[in-house]
């Protein structure tokens, strides 16, 4: 393997933030002055400006915001309720589907709950008006709308459970699916061979990260929904199990020849748009993406000068995933790190290192919140 790993644009176009810093300072605002319903009605406005007009009702009390397949529903009057349906439970395997929900809400959840009402399934939390902080609150929303985009398909394919509400979603088309399954082919291939070269030369910490790279690679570039995203998720979250790296590499190779055989049609059923009141990933600013960046920076500017290009070129593309996957970040600033993964693609290790570093770097020097 001479050459380091593919990039191609995501499908969705660049992700990133733009104007949320000013927004979300007003919510921070509100609540210091005790303003606890403009609180909650500017949280709404920062996580889409359009919500308020077009999902709320005149006294701006009552809210319907669609997310995915589910729908928020928020009520404000002394007390907030949040509650978002999530399935019907089905005719059989009830009992295995709510040993689930429970095994959920005990270690999952933290400031939500699933419950269980005339046989449907609601995420649901309440708490007083005075309690609407905007953290905590930009954390109930993100608890619900995550685990119910995590958990909706999984538990409809495992138990046969049914939808309350029908998904809001755009679909590519079908020459369009074609060109990202064929896309998506291709880099689960070249992810396999990464993984075979680096266990043949028994370079197992280094393998497992480049494993890495693939997954959050396949996840930033086709933004997967449903079962395909359960699968790379739980893929990513067991390649940082405590077994050791040899397995570990071993487990990626298996799961990334499975992800070899998908068909087109069952590639489609997990890609395509959808409406979102709230990103999975938390957002991250310049300082905090400084951070993240900073080691895995100087560790490959150090193999950089001792000319170790695959390690460094290796770090730095698991670096720059790594935030993608776990953040939103300023779009400003994906685009300065896409400028080093669009330069580093396919060329020899010594280029895609210093191009690599070169964007890390643009962004380290920066000295100003990027927006």
């Amino acid at each position: 393997m001479k050459t380091s790993h593919l990039f191609d644009e995501p499908i969705e176009g660049l992700v990133g933030l733009t104007d949320f810093t000013n927004r979300w300072q007003t919510v921070l605002d509100s609540f210091r002055d005790r303003n606890y319903r403009d609180t909650i009605i500017n949280f709404l406005h920062y996580l889409d400006p359009a919500v308020v007009s077009m999902c709320g009702n005149a006294e701006r009390t009552e809210f319907s915001i669609p997310h995915g397949s589910t729908i928020i529903n928020i009520s404000i009057d002394s007390t907030v309720r949040i509650n978002a349906p999530f399935l019907s439970i089905p005719e059989k395997r009830v009992n295995a589907l709510l040993r689930q929900i429970t095994e959920i809400n005990f270690s999952v959840l933290f400031l939500s709950r699933i419950v269980l009402e005339d046989g449907k399934l609601f995420f649901k939390a309440e708490f007083p008006l005075e309690l609407c902080e905007p953290y905590r609150l930009y954390d109930i929303f993100w608890e619900i709308c995550m685990n119910a985009d995590h958990y909706d398909d999984v538990f409809i394919e495992k138990f046969q459970a049914q939808r309350i509400c029908t998904p809001r979603v755009e679909k590519y088309s079908e020459v369009e699916l074609q060109g990202f399954h064929a896309g998506f082919l291709r880099h689960v291939n070249e992810g396999l061979e990464y993984l075979r070269y680096f266990r043949d030369n028994r370079w197992y910490d280094m393998g497992v990260e480049s494993g890495l790279i693939s997954l959050m690679k396949i996840n930033y570039i086709f933004s997967p929904k449903g079962h395909l995203s359960y699968e790379i998720g739980n893929a990513i979250g067991a390649s940082y199990g405590k077994n050791p790296a040899a397995e570990r590499l071993d487990c990626q190779c298996t799961f990334f020849e499975k992800l070899c055989t998908i068909t087109l049609g069952k590639f489609a059923e997990s890609i395509y748009k959808t409406e979102s009141i709230i990103a999975v990933r938390k957002h991250a600013f310049l300082p905090g993406i400084k951070t993240e960046l900073e080691n895995y920076w100087m560790n490959a500017e150090k193999d950089i000068s001792s000319s170790a290009f695959m390690s460094a070129a290796i770090f730095l593309l698991y670096d720059i995933y790594s935030v993608y996957n776990r953040f939103r970040i300023p779009r400003t600033l994906e685009e300065m790190l896409n400028t080093g993964l669009r330069a580093a693609s396919g060329r020899d290790w010594q280029t895609a290192a210093q191009e690599l570093y070169k964007a890390v770097t643009s962004v380290m020097q920066l000295q100003q919140p990027s927006e």
